[in-house]
């Protein structure tokens, strides 16, 4: 029998950027608590992703970054992303969906968490994680 563990829960008052840097800063204790290497961040336009490459900077930790289009997403991010060994997937260039009614289920309980769920799973499916591999997810 394991030991129990005792997790905190951080909510934000409002939604948005103001939250980002917090948002990393707890994933990235989160990571090197638990010695998780991966970290999945979903990054729209790749602001997102810059302060993760701040954040997560002088670390072991490999950014995957999962953005929804290249066309909306800054190309010199997207270099500076590729150029220190990160990885970047957008959802638009696969084909796979998440089924309707999940899809509808966790956007009721939050949309992060269905973006959480999509962009992991489309990095599982395109190899840019392994099956059953520990990640800490942020959106």
């Amino acid at each position: 029998m394991g030991c129990p563990m005792k997790e905190e829960i951080t909510y934000f008052e409002k939604p948005g950027k103001a939250n980002t840097d917090e948002a990393l800063r707890l994933a990235k204790q989160t990571a090197q608590a638990r010695g998780i290497k991966s970290i999945a961040v979903a990054s729209h336009t790749g602001y997102t992703a810059e302060r993760a490459m701040e954040v997560f900077e002088g670390t072991e930790s490999l950014l995957i970054i999962g953005g929804s289009s290249r066309d909306r997403f800054s190309p010199e991010t997207l270099k500076r992303l590729e150029a220190a060994g990160h990885k970047v997937l957008f959802t638009s260039e696969t084909s796979k969906e998440l089924p309707d009614q999940p899809n509808t289920t966790l956007r009721r309980i939050c949309e992060g968490m269905r973006v959480v769920v999509r962009i992991t799973t489309a990095m599982v499916d395109n190899g840019l994680l392994k099956p059953g591999e520990r990640v800490v997810a942020v959106a």
